[in-house]
């Protein structure tokens, strides 16, 4: 089960309210406000669903995006899709809504202003939320660079017996094999038991849960290998430590290696080096 630790969604909620207020009773920036006085609350309501409504829309098409599409994997295409489902997708949505809006609100169709305020309103919301996930992805993954290097000093620091020096400095990403996530929108506990695979693409460490959704990791996978379970958990290559359940099968090779195929599916089958395939027979409980 994953636990999250911040989530944003009541921010968002307050954030919206603070914006649907200021549409609604402040006469140069919401229109509505000068028909049917009598109906301001239901016009509050209605212009705070169709901001949430547009908010929500943009959190989940980039938690999405951030999932299967991460901007390290191609800038040119996460940035058109972010802009097709975090900008055009809401936005037109938001159109629709505002239309249906105002047609419930029996507003004048020659108040041409009045719309074109609010779309302006609408797009400029849009644009802004698009800019914060942004602005958090970049600092996030920032910190969890820094992460990743802090830990990297401190296991050669460990080796070279001088790891008193930088124990203070060290950051506790995993703690009783509960694995903090970070991500732009929230950070999560992730328990060892949803865990399918780590993996290392450059010098990052991912972690892909049975789920099939990934997540960014302040660790190494040396420091990740030495907390784990090794019960459950083996290193089948330097770039990847598989739960023994996300094992769909394995193959013989030449040369006495193994080739494994992991659920979920990883991008390439996973060879196993020939000075592993025994031990990993055996932990997998093929030789007793």
């Amino acid at each position: 089960m994953k636990i999250p630790i911040y989530e944003t969604f009541f921010t968002r909620i307050i954030v919206v309210f603070g914006l649907a207020c200021i549409l609604t009773f402040f006469r140069s920036l919401g229109p509505l406000a000068s028909h049917s006085p009598e109906n301001v609350y239901l016009q509050l309501g209605l212009i705070f669903f169709i901001l949430f409504f547009i908010i929500q829309t943009i959190y989940v098409a980039t938690i999405q995006l951030d999932q299967r599409s991460g901007w390290n994997s191609s800038i040119f295409r996460r940035t058109f899709l972010q802009i097709f489902f975090g900008v055009v997708v809401p936005f037109i949505l938001g159109i629709i809504m505002l239309a249906s809006s105002l047609y419930m609100l029996e507003v004048d169709s020659s108040e041409t202003s009045a719309k074109a305020d609010l779309l302006l309103s609408i797009f400029v919301v849009t644009i802004l939320a698009n800019l914060y996930y942004g602005i958090r992805y970049f600092f996030v993954t920032r910190r969890i660079d820094k992460n990743v290097n802090l830990r990297e000093g401190i296991e050669k620091s460990e080796r070279s017996g001088a790891g008193e020096a930088v124990e203070k400095g060290r950051l506790d990403i995993l703690e009783g094999r509960i694995f903090t996530a970070l991500t732009p929108t929230r950070t999560m506990h992730i328990p060892e038991d949803e865990i399918a695979y780590f993996y290392r693409v450059g010098v990052r460490v991912y972690v892909r849960l049975f789920s099939g959704q990934d997540y960014l990791l302040a660790q190494s996978l040396d420091a990740i290998s030495s907390q784990l379970d090794q019960k459950y958990f083996f290193r089948v290559a330097r770039h990847l430590i598989a739960h023994r359940d996300s094992i769909r099968n394995f193959q013989p090779l030449m040369h006495g290696k193994l080739r494994l195929s992991l659920y979920p599916n990883f991008r390439e089958d996973i060879t196993v080096s020939k000075l592993l395939a025994r031990q990993f027979k055996i932990w997998i409980g093929e030789i007793v």
